[in-house]
């Protein structure tokens, strides 16, 4: 991706007048529709929490039975 940003802004930035800044306002709705749709931290620590307590590996248990 960022070879592509390298290699396609020279392009972008020749154009004639309103297409550079439509290109960057469409990149940037596109990075505000993708950090939305980004769990929030509230819903990863919850994540965490349900998997500690389901002893999946690398869980409290697992740790028990290597001290054992």
């Amino acid at each position: 991706m960022s070879k592509c940003a390298t290699v396609g802004a020279p392009f972008v930035n020749e154009e004639e007048e309103p297409i550079p800044i439509v290109v960057i306002i469409i990149l940037s709705l596109c990075a505000i529709v993708l950090v939305l749709f980004m769990p929030w931290k509230s819903e990863l620590d919850q994540m965490q929490k349900v998997n500690k307590n389901n002893n999946t590996p690398g869980g409290p248990d697992e740790d028990k039975e290597k001290d054992e």
